[in-house]
């Protein structure tokens, strides 16, 4: 114990010295305190012991802190849609409640008036006011609905007139969703050359909007697959990400397809503009059947135009076929496509 603190005694004197301008070196004094500790290691080794790890500790600490120091996080971006868990804006989906056989005499009788007079607005048409009359003595709490749902039909028939031209800005806007509209499939379950003129326009689009999301729609009119998962595999094997992709296999008509599709659209937040495609004969009463969705959803959706794409085939559909498809999506909103 005597020899110990003797030890410590002539170390401290040295290491003063050297402080007080000793003729020794620092580099001297460093080194005789070092020997003098490892001289007092053979008596009581735990001393040294901690002095080193003390010191290690220290030397680590500084050398951690210089390597270690995270760099600043870079943002990566993604052309593929990606989701929100918030709708944008609140919204109000319309439940027509139980429809009276009279009541449905009357809207189809509704749509049949004005789809006939495609040139005319509602409300210089007599026979379209006559059966707002109609409606308003059984069913007024309908009007304002069909009011609303006679409008958005006026904006189809704009976008006709004005040749189906969308703007660059709409198709680049952030939200936006091609809606591509099935064809019965060949008996093989291969996609037939109709609905192969959709699908070049839609990959068309797809591949020049990256943003946009696409939305097959068609249900199983063969046996082996549904239209819209045949579309969305002729997609993706041209380059489409698959994760852009939306598909609805229920449906087997135009009303279907809208009722369907918004089952799907609308868990998907971020979506809030539609662009239809379809057959150039078929593109005004589907966008017409999708804008009145559009209507029953709240102005959730908006259509903002469609694309007509070319096509062997000449349809014209009688208007009481589209009088049942307007009836159909106006009757089934609330059980097909809210429930």
């Amino acid at each position: 114990m005597y020899n110990k603190i003797i030890y410590l005694f002539l170390a401290s004197l040295l290491c003063g010295c050297a402080s007080l301008g000793s003729t020794l070196q620092p580099e001297t004094a460093e080194s005789t305190a070092v020997k003098a500790a490892q001289e007092m290691t053979e008596e009581d080794p735990q001393v040294i012991q901690i002095t080193v790890e003390e010191s290690e500790m220290a030397e680590i600490t500084l050398e951690t802190t210089a390597e270690t120091t995270p760099e600043p996080a870079t943002e990566t971006t993604s052309e593929i849609p990606t989701e929100t868990t918030e709708v944008a804006e609140s919204y109000v989906e319309y439940d027509p409640g139980v429809i009276s056989p009279e009541e449905k005499e009357i809207i189809k009788k509704l749509v049949e008036d004005d789809l006939n007079t495609p040139d005319v607005p509602p409300e210089d048409d007599s026979n379209v006011w006559a059966d707002i009359e109609a409606l308003q003595a059984i069913a007024p709490q309908h009007v304002d609905i069909w009011l609303k749902i006679l409008d958005k039909w006026e904006e189809a028939f704009q976008f006709e007139r004005e040749g189906w031209n969308l703007s660059e800005e709409t198709l680049s806007s952030d939200g936006l969703c091609f809606v591509v509209l099935g064809f019965k499939l060949n008996p093989d379950g291969t996609v037939a050359q109709e609905l192969e003129g959709r699908l070049n326009r839609t990959l068309e689009l797809a591949l020049n909007y990256p943003k946009a999301y696409i939305m097959c729609c068609g249900g199983n009119t063969n046996e082996t697959r549904s239209e819209g998962a045949a579309m969305k595999e002729w997609l993706s094997a041209r380059g489409v990400d698959p994760r852009r992709i939306l598909i609805e296999e229920r449906s087997d008509n135009t009303s279907g397809n809208a009722l369907y599709s918004y089952r799907v659209i609308r868990n998907i937040p971020s979506i809030r503009h539609l662009v239809i495609i379809t057959s150039f004969y078929h593109v005004l009463s589907a966008v017409e059947t999708f804008q009145e969705l559009c209507v029953l959803s709240g102005d959730y959706l908006d259509v903002v135009g469609g694309v007509p794409c070319e096509s062997a085939l000449v349809k014209n559909y009688m208007p009481s076929t589209l009088a049942n498809w307007m009836y159909d999506v106006f009757a089934k909103f609330w059980t097909h496509a809210v429930n």
